[in-house]
């Protein structure tokens, strides 16, 4: 899923988006020989065929239109300082703020809207989104600090067929309420707070984690006997 996730990034990162789609396969596959794949591999290729079709389809075409009017950015860092008020000089472990930093993978710009947009190689399935929410409101909240005044929408692109675009905006106190709960998350991680907390303790049930997809639902649920996972 890495390989494939992160494969299908690069292609979107760089491919010309004004290119016709008669070469645009071409492209694609010029994309996966430069990170030392080859696209004759099926699974290299199916890849191709789904990036290609996304790019197609009335999502892909709007980012075309975007970058053709200038205002679309790819692979975007951003740094946000979080402060969470606590004085000068406060205790150790009470620092007055911690830094979020991350990347979006593509920013479009206009006078009266900011669109966030990520790209998911998967397909999506109902509820899918959920588990996005909170990484799309971190990066909806860099762009509202980017870019004051401005109404900032977050968008999910489902790249493999059909894609599909989902609509993860958060609202403006769920953004309020991230920027001031990131500090002390922060510190608890870094303090190893929950390492070791049962999954009941963080509001995790087996369902709920199977439904997401989490690979760790055999060492924190134990195994189901006709899983054929030991």
């Amino acid at each position: 899923a890495t390989f494939r996730g992160t494969l299908a990034h690069a292609m979107l990162a760089e491919v010309d988006l004004a290119a016709a789609a008669t070469v645009r396969r071409g492209l694609l596959e010029a994309a996966a020989r430069r990170h030392g794949e080859d696209p004759r591999r099926p699974a290299v290729a199916a890849i191709v065929d789904d990036v290609a079709d996304f790019l197609a389809s009335a999502g892909g075409r709007a980012i075309a239109e975007a970058a053709g009017r200038g205002a679309l950015r790819r692979e975007v860092p951003f740094v946000v300082r979080l402060d969470d008020g606590a004085p000068p000089g406060a205790a150790p472990g009470r620092a007055g703020a911690v830094y979020l930093d991350g990347a979006i993978d593509a920013l479009v710009t206009g006078p009266d809207e900011v669109r966030v947009l990520d790209f998911k190689y998967a397909r999506h399935h109902p509820g899918a989104e959920e588990r996005y929410r909170f990484q799309l409101a971190a990066y909806a909240l860099a762009a509202s600090r980017a870019f004051p005044g401005r109404p900032v929408r977050a968008v999910l692109h489902y790249l493999r067929p059909p894609s599909r675009e989902v609509d993860v905006t958060p609202a403006p106190e769920a953004l309020a309420g991230l920027a001031a709960g990131i500090p002390a998350l922060a510190r608890a991680s870094a303090r190893g707070e929950g390492r070791d907390a049962p999954p009941a303790a963080l509001g995790r049930d087996r369902a709920r984690c199977e439904a997401e997809g989490c690979g760790f639902v055999p060492r924190c649920f134990g195994a189901r006997a006709d899983s054929g996972v030991v």
